[in-house]
């Protein structure tokens, strides 16, 4: 079910409203085209055509994405080429299991739980990272806080949307500022960025690789670390560290 303050009717180019989210953008109010403007391939899919089958577009790799990072912070400690098939095949079912029941149980609210439980478990993973291995604090808490800034104007944006709406017109040309939905969209992505660095950085911490923390133009950190040397065989260390449980 939509929220209450969103109409489900729109004249755009797309016609009638299938998917069971809308959000506080006013539908094409720019073009007849695109009825919210917003980022990112899928996001920008749906937010286009508010379509239920861009929809899934949208949120169904929310899920399989987040996966893959819930792996491979579970498993910053593996011996390299370690596969952990156990691990693999219980995400894989879980995500298959979530993509079917959202297929045909149309509740927003039931992505938002599955989501949130995959969140959950890559926050607590997280800080086990934390205690347990040579990590940069700096790069991990800014991920995390990055993101949550970004949960809050999220949910800012879908329990005020009329106070939004009133202060968004008011505000004239700097309306678009008020598009909390789409800060959300880009601090959700930048703490997802900074997570997937902090994940390689502390991986590559504990290998012995030395790596390095950079930044792109002053403001946008990445990582660098040395080409490996002839010490290591078949690109790997002869004393590479064994997996802490």
């Amino acid at each position: 079910m939509a929220p209450p303050h969103v109409s489900i009717t729109a004249d755009g180019y797309w016609g009638r409203i299938t998917s069971t989210i809308d959000w506080c953008e006013e539908n094409y109010a720019v073009t007849n085209y695109i009825a919210e403007f917003l980022v990112g391939v899928g996001s920008w899919c749906f937010h286009m055509t508010l379509l239920y089958s861009m929809q899934l577009l949208d949120e169904l790799p929310m899920i399989w994405g987040t996966s893959f990072l819930v792996y491979s912070f579970m498993e910053i400690t593996s011996p390299p080429s370690y596969q952990n098939r156990w691990l693999q095949i219980t995400l894989a079912i879980y995500c298959i299991i979530v993509t079917a029941v959202y297929l045909f149980v149309k509740d927003p609210i039931f992505h938002e739980f599955a989501y949130g439980v995959l969140v959950i478990c890559l926050v607590i993973v997280s800080f086990r990272v934390i205690r347990r291995c040579e990590h940069n604090l700096t790069l991990v808490m800014s991920g995390i806080l990055t993101y949550f800034i970004g949960f809050i104007l999220w949910n800012i944006d879908n329990n005020f949307c009329p106070q939004i709406r009133k202060v968004r017109r008011e505000l004239g040309s700097l309306g678009p500022v008020s598009q909390l939905h789409a800060w959300w969209h880009l601090l959700a992505g930048i703490g997802t960025y900074l997570a997937i660095l902090s994940c390689i950085h502390t991986r590559y911490l504990y290998l012995k690789r030395n790596p390095k923390i950079k930044m792109f133009g002053g403001i946008w950190p990445y990582i660098s670390f040395p080409i490996l040397q002839n010490r290591y065989d078949n690109g790997y260390s002869t004393n590479e560290p064994k997996k802490i449980y």
